[in-house]
Order: structure tokens, then C-alpha cells, then sequence
């Protein structure tokens, strides 16, 4: 690693408590152990979507399902990508609330493709996902 070089970022106040917590909680030493951690987590993330390998992913999404069009873009999605999607689910979490659930095996191009895809849907409460590349 180079010489450590000191810079600020602007966080709103709410999330930096929430930041300072999970520091703590995580045994953290300072704020910029866990910005230097969470750098480097999606550094590493960005180089398996360049590998140009196939890759699997898990795509966790939440919406309330009165939420317009959510339900019909995740579908919209799904048939889009259904040459990476190999399993879907949808499951009602409480009420009102629905939870998405995506399977997909591919390139990591397309994989990429498809995480931007569902990311970029307006009205989802929620939206994770987990990478494993496969050799």
C-alpha cells in the first residue's frame, strides 16, 4: 500500500451515528477502519465483475407491494435475464411487504447487467446481493 493520505466525505448526521454503532459493535477502532474495510469489500466486488468469469449471485430485494410498478419491473426483469436466472422467488414477509428472491449463474458482465438492472428499480425498500465467482 502507498502513503495513507488523509481526506474528508460529507455523511449525513443520522448515519454517521449509525456508522460510529456498527463500529463499535464490529470492533472497529476508528470510522476510517470501516470506510478503508468497506472500500476495499467493494473494490474486490468490482474486480470478480470485471473477471469476465461466471459468476453466481443472490439478489435479495423488499417492496411494499402497493408500491406502483415494482412487482412488474422485477418480472420485466426476470424475462430480460432468464438466460442467467436460474431460480426465483417471491415471498410475502409481512403485510403489505413482499420479498424478491434471484437466483442467477452467468458471465460476470451479465451478472453485472443484472444487478444494475434490479439496483435501478424506484420503490424497493430493500436491495442486496451476494457474489461467489465459479471456476
Amino acid at each position: 500500500m502507498g502513503k495513507t493520505v488523509v481526506t474528508s466525505i460529507s455523511i449525513d448526521s443520522d448515519f454517521l451515528k449509525l456508522l460510529d454503532k456498527f463500529a463499535e459493535k464490529m470492533g472497529y477502532t476508528s470510522r476510517s477502519e470501516v470506510v478503508r474495510d468497506s472500500l476495499r469489500r467493494l473494490i474486490e466486488e468490482q474486480k470478480v465483475f470485471s473477471s469476465g468469469e461466471n459468476v453466481l449471485a443472490a439478489i435479495i430485494t423488499i417492496y411494499n407491494r402497493n408500491v406502483r410498478n415494482v412487482a412488474s419491473k422485477l418480472s420485466a426483469i426476470r424475462h430480460s435475464f432468464d438466460d442467467v436466472i436460474i431460480g426465483s422467488l417471491h415471498v410475502h414477509i409481512m403485510k403489505g411487504y413482499c420479498s424478491e428472491f434471484i437466483l442467477a449463474r452467468g458471465s460476470s458482465e451479465r451478472i453485472s447487467e443484472l444487478v444494475v438492472a434490479v439496483r435501478r428499480i424506484k420503490g424497493l425498500d430493500s436491495f442486496s446481493y451476494a457474489l461467489a465467482a465459479l471456476e
